[in-house]
């Protein structure tokens, strides 16, 4: 530490040193050309409203995604969890003197469900009706106790979903 500073416990009381004016900005870039970056889930519940349902053979969890995209949603089983992850991405251009600088933005939600009782691999299904996503895993008949998971892909086209399951 230098003689002219001296180290305090007690919290700042004063005005703040002014900063100087913005008009020195960096040679690389000027003012962005940018609005205030809006969160992934603007206007909604942080926590997006999950049924989870358990019957005698399987769970069942309904999950809306208005206003997500179904192409970046993720499900992945282990045997006693169930994880769902939304993946969101933002692209942002700021002009700069000589060229444009590109920002890209990304969140991540995770939702983790741990169930009592043990899933059987390969035996969860996802679906998508019209704008909720519907998860059912079987529950296994015997505690197998080994590790193992699996990412589950599922059709993003809802028209379709519903056209297989009316099919079957």
């Amino acid at each position: 530490m230098n003689s002219g500073a001296q180290r305090s416990t007690e919290p700042f009381e004063g005005t703040p040193p002014q900063r100087p004016a913005a008009s020195r900005l960096t040679p690389i870039c000027r003012k962005p050309n940018t609005s205030v970056i809006a969160r992934p889930l603007a206007g909604q519940d942080e926590s997006l409203s999950i049924e989870v349902v358990e019957r005698e053979s399987e769970y069942q969890l309904s999950m809306p995604l208005s206003g997500i995209d179904p192409r970046k949603v993720y499900v992945l089983v282990a045997p006693h969890s169930l994880l769902i992850e939304i993946r969101f991405k933002n692209v942002m251009r700021h002009q700069a003197i000589r060229a444009v600088v590109t920002e890209s933005i990304n969140w991540q939600m995770v939702r983790e469900f741990n169930l009592p009782a043990e899933i059987e691999q390969g035996g969860t299904t996802v679906r998508l009706y019209g704008e909720t996503l519907q998860i059912t895993a079987r529950k296994s008949q015997h505690d197998r106790q080994t590790s193992w998971s699996q990412l589950i892909h599922f059709d993003t086209r809802p028209s379709l979903s519903c056209a297989l399951s009316a099919a079957v």
